[in-house]
């Protein structure tokens, strides 16, 4: 940047700050950051999960239930949202499970899966309503196989 460049912009950042602190009283309230950054997310992401299943943890070699709550931007239910996830891990070499979740009323959201193998599993959803889009990106554990029940025969209790 030039000298003659690096004056100006010098004289122009000090006439400003000297401006806003002779009219300070007269400018708004600065708004608290925390406040624009949720707005703004709100602005990009009209909706926003949670999601839980059932059982809580989750084995690959039994059927796991999905369990979504969908919020609007003030944290209202949001119900009739056109809902589906891709869940994929990187413990697999083939493409991502698609699957369609169903409303259940509410906010709620669920769907019925089997995930074959062990391991950390991406579970991306999308939502849509009168042409408003939100994706998130959560995840869920799963764990092993468990080792099956046995009865000891010398066990007579």
């Amino acid at each position: 940047m030039a000298r003659s460049s690096k004056l100006v912009l010098t004289v122009a950042v000090t006439a400003l700050a000297m401006f806003a602190y002779e009219h300070r009283a007269s400018l708004p309230a600065m708004p608290d950051p925390t406040t624009l950054i949720i707005n703004a997310r709100n602005h990009v992401q009209p909706f926003h999960y949670s999601l839980i299943t059932e059982p809580d943890d989750p084995s690959c070699d039994a059927s796991i239930i999905l369990l979504v709550h969908a919020v609007d931007a003030a944290g209202q239910p949001v119900d009739d949202l056109k809902m589906e996830a891709s869940l994929s891990t990187a413990n697999a070499d083939h493409g991502a499970q698609e699957i369609k979740l169903r409303g259940r009323g509410h906010g709620n959201y669920e769907a019925r899966i089997s995930l074959q193998l062990p391991g950390s599993w991406d579970v991306d959803l999308m939502g849509e309503k009168d042409g408003r889009r939100a994706r998130q990106r959560l995840s869920i554990e799963v764990a092993p196989p468990r080792p099956p029940h046995r009865v000891d025969d010398d066990d007579d209790s």
